[in-house]
């Protein structure tokens, strides 16, 4: 099961700690990746970089460099993706912790689940909203890029379709937007590590700022939110355990 593991040439500790998480399933094919810091970037690194003029009709503010290294990491790990004769991968970032055994999964069934020409991508993290509660789960939005499955079908159609990106990580509406379809495990598997590995991106705040976003993006926004709810209020939702 190739994995990519995204990590700053910086974070040795990092490193270690998911060698040693993760060194006790073999069936795991290690590969790290070297993450892209968008905090040293001069302005033109990240104008040729990132869409700043798309992303604040988006959100309605520009995104800070920890949140566009984080998005052009993932991007850098699609790429490799598409280019390769590999059908899916798993992706890690370097912070995770592990929730309940993964020797417990389906790995075969995963690996028939992913292996498919439909564009797919399947959590293995929580925080996320779904239509129907079953093994392998529909979703309709999620929070949360630091574990994922994606498949050569849906790396080739991200990067061929957005050749520059303007949207943070774990925005995943704009990539179902492109037909890519959305999915997890439930329950979920793996989490962040917040209590003992802070995170790298400084990010001070988390949300957009609707009048300053345009408007289709707006209703977007007000659709997706409506729907969470809805989903929300029947039990569709499964949440993360929270350690602080």
């Amino acid at each position: 099961m190739k994995t990519y593991i995204v990590n700053l040439a910086t974070s040795t500790a990092r490193k270690e700690y998911m060698r040693e998480l993760l060194g006790k399933y073999n069936f795991l094919e290690q590969e790290f990746i070297e993450a892209v810091d968008g905090r040293v970037f001069t302005p033109e690194e990240r104008r040729k970089a990132f869409d700043d003029k798309t992303c604040y009709k988006r959100y309605g503010r520009l995104i800070n460099g920890g949140e566009v290294g984080c998005t052009l990491s993932h991007f850098k790990c699609y790429n490799k993706l598409a280019e390769s004769n590999d059908k899916f991968v798993l992706i890690l970032e370097d912070d995770i912790t592990i929730m309940r055994d993964p020797n417990e999964l389906d790995w075969a069934g995963i690996r028939e689940f992913m292996s498919v020409d439909e564009p797919r991508i399947m959590f293995l993290s929580g925080d996320y909203w779904y239509w129907g509660k079953k093994n392998v789960t529909r979703v309709f939005s999620a929070v949360g890029s630091y574990a994922y499955f994606i498949n050569h079908a849906a790396a080739v159609r991200i990067v061929n379709k957005i050749p520059t990106p303007s949207n943070v990580a774990d925005d995943w509406d704009v990539y179902k937007l492109l037909g890519v379809k959305l999915f997890a495990i439930h329950p979920y598997v793996i989490d962040a590590n917040i209590a003992d590995i802070p995170s790298e991106i400084q990010q001070n705040y988390w949300g957009n700022h609707k009048d300053k976003m345009s408007l289709r993006f707006v209703l977007r926004t007000l659709y997706v939110g409506f729907v969470k709810r809805c989903l929300g209020r029947i039990g569709n939702f499964e949440s993360k355990v929270r350690t602080e």
